[in-house]
């Protein structure tokens, strides 16, 4: 009995003396992309184009087969859309132990020169200052490299002035991007037909506790005005900033426009939280147990008055000030203030 007891108490011994046996377990591995012959831009953008690592790298050879045809279609795509229209390609898929790597040799050749470029914008669109300085530098210009993207850019940057300034009735009459891989040159046609220019109509107000007199001191939008989406961006901020308001919504409602082609503007004014208390106490070395208070009231009136009252008491510090301020001017330019304080060290 007592050998084996001892027995046991040295086979546990030598399982708590043994060397620790560390097992690593195998790392994850994925199919791998190797790209050559391309740089920069072009490399990325065949990189985000072919997606090896929606493979698994026991696919079989069919399924790889199948990934190389994809492939190299879609390189392809991913050089045209930079302006190479004569690239050579050559794919190869080549398996190792442990996974496989897809393998593109690429000759981009030489990009495409936009030869020429027409942009023909009709109506009041062409003649405003912002387009006109958009025009003397446009993303797609003649005797440049073709990008595709730049192309697209120059559409979209005529429909976003178009809406900008109102005329929501533009439609493009030719866009048109002809590639000739022969040449090596492109050319573009764009025409866009901007229709008629909208107006601000009616400017309706939602609010309940200032006078009207105060509240068109703030208001800069005016019936006839010609649209500018930038104005009514413009008009929030001065809302805002006039510490009257929790938050300030400015609507247009093109579903209502007349036949004089202008859209109602509705202005909704959340008023803030007219009181304000503030308390506070502390203690320092230098003025021993202090006590702060404070009140605002931030519309004592309808006429957009406000009040505010400050103190802090220590046994060696009092001070009490009070602030009365009165807005004028056109949107708040202008601001009357009254002070008066007392001070005790």
């Amino acid at each position: 009995m007592y050998a084996r007891i001892w027995a046991a108490g040295l086979l546990l011994g030598v399982m708590l003396f043994s060397p620790l046996r560390l097992i690593a377990e195998p790392a994850w591995v994925f199919p791998g992309l190797e790209i050559n012959g391309v740089d920069d831009a072009a490399r990325l953008n065949v990189e985000r184009s072919i997606h090896p690592e929606r493979y698994n790298c026991e696919d079989a050879d069919w399924q790889l087969q199948r990934l190389r045809r994809l492939a190299g279609r879609q390189t392809i795509k991913a050089l045209q859309a930079l302006g190479y229209y004569n690239s050579e390609i050559d794919i190869k898929i080549e398996r190792s132990e442990t996974c496989w790597t897809l393998k593109l040799d690429v000759e981009p050749g030489e990009r495409v020169l936009v030869s020429d470029v027409s942009i023909d914008i009709s109506g009041e669109l062409e003649a405003l200052p912002a387009m006109q300085i958009f025009l003397q530098n446009p993303p797609l210009q003649p005797a440049k490299r073709l990008n595709h993207a730049d192309y697209t850019r120059t559409k979209s940057e005529i429909q976003k002035l178009a809406v900008r300034y109102g005329f929501y009735d533009g439609v493009f009459t030719e866009n048109t991007l002809e590639v000739n891989p022969a040449k090596n040159v492109a050319t573009a046609r764009l025409a866009f037909e901007a229709g008629p220019r909208r107006h601000f109509g009616e400017i309706s107000i939602e609010q309940s506790e200032f006078d009207e007199t105060l509240i068109q001191q703030y208001i800069l939008l005016k019936p006839g005005q010609p649209f500018d989406s930038n104005e009514l961006v413009k008009q929030q901020q001065i809302l805002n900033a006039s510490g009257y308001f929790e938050s300030v919504r400015v609507i247009v409602d093109h579903e209502r426009v007349d036949a004089e082609n202008r859209v109602p503007v509705e202005i909704k004014l959340q008023e803030i939280k007219q009181r304000v208390y503030r308390f506070g106490v502390g203690a320092s070395t230098d003025t021993g147990p202090r006590l702060s208070f404070g009140y605002e009231n931030r519309r004592l009136n309808r006429r957009g008055h406000q009040f505010s009252i400050d103190g802090l008491m220590s046994p060696v510090h009092q001070e009490v000030t009070l602030d009365y301020g009165i807005p004028r001017g056109k949107a708040g330019a202008e601001h009357l203030d009254f002070q008066a304080g007392y001070l005790f060290e």
